[in-house]
């Protein structure tokens, strides 16, 4: 009864966002052009400032769990070489090859999992989780270029790639933030109150919106490739890559941050990506919106799970 309670308890804040969102959406009161600027200023100004204040209030020794951030690097790369060779034996459609490998790996971390980490072992692991995000978003960004380049005509310059991971504001938040914990550079408090104020915004806005994107109309002919992304993304690879971090001997917040981690949904991103090459973004889209609404039960299922077993 304890496990269902404490999923409930994490799970029910996201789900009611989202919802929200969804139902603004339904009745009028959001659309695209409120939703897209909405997004930017999320992505550019309300993620940063808590990504910038989850690392400067972290510990020095939080900072060196190079364990964690390699595990979950190493997940991210070995999820990647399965399934860019076992995807294109079961898929014939070219466009639709990339972005089936893009959706099954690249996580919504930042929109999804920040706030499954934070109501599931707490605030102090947000930092943590900023600095996986720190190290796989440049994986993420390679990777996906590397699938969906393959499996298009024409190319992509691989400068500009780094060159938007380097421009990218959550990274360079990242970045200031580590100046400022490694040096020890005080923040006054005059500082930091405005910047906890926009932090605070950061994770409802972001699920509220992505609720508010929710389209389900456009899903037809695509189903088999959507439950395929859908099941890799949420299920095969948590199953495998959680008991082998409990073998490990990973402690109960860092289970939890692996499990919003490798757990979360398709990120948005990778829609854009799609757009951006030549993939078939209809498709990706449609796996953003799918996963995102089943990983409500499945990072669910995963937290009644683990916790009742006592490995969260």
């Amino acid at each position: 009864m304890n496990a269902f309670l404490v999923a409930f308890q994490v799970m029910t804040p996201i789900f009611l966002l989202m919802a929200v969102g969804f139902g603004a959406r339904r009745i009028g009161l959001l659309n695209d052009d409120i939703i897209k600027p909405a997004n930017n200023l999320v992505f550019r100004v309300f993620l940063p400032a808590m990504l910038f204040v989850s690392i400067v209030e972290m510990e020095l020794s939080e900072l060196l769990n190079i364990r964690l951030i390699s595990y979950v690097a190493v997940v991210t790369i070995l999820t990647f070489l399965v399934v860019f060779l076992v995807v294109p034996k079961v898929e014939r459609k070219r466009e639709r090859i990339g972005v089936l490998i893009v959706a099954m790996i690249r996580g919504n971390v930042v929109y999804f999992g920040l706030p499954v980490v934070s109501l599931l072992v707490g605030q102090r692991y947000v930092g943590l989780v900023a600095l996986v995000i720190a190290v796989v978003a440049p994986l993420y960004n390679i990777m996906s270029v590397i699938a969906l380049e393959t499996f298009r005509e024409g190319r992509t310059e691989l400068r500009n790639v780094f060159s938007g991971i380097a421009r990218n504001p959550m990274i360079i938040s990242i970045a200031a933030a580590l100046v400022f914990l490694l040096l020890r550079i005080p923040i006054p408090q005059v500082v930091m109150i405005p910047l906890k104020d926009l932090a605070g915004v950061a994770s409802p806005l972001a699920l509220f919106l992505l609720g508010g994107s929710f389209s389900f109309s456009s899903a037809s002919g695509y189903w088999k490739e959507i439950l395929s992304a859908v099941l890799v993304k949420t299920v095969i690879v948590p199953a495998l890559a959680l008991p082998v971090a409990i073998w490990i001997g990973f402690s109960q917040g860092e289970l939890g941050t692996i499990l919003a981690t490798v757990g979360a949904p398709t990120a948005v991103a990778s829609f854009a990506m799609a757009q951006q090459m030549e993939g078939d973004d209809r498709l990706a889209g449609q796996i953003v919106v799918h996963s995102s609404a089943a990983a409500v039960g499945t990072i669910f299922l995963w937290i009644v799970l683990f916790k009742h077993f006592g490995f969260l």
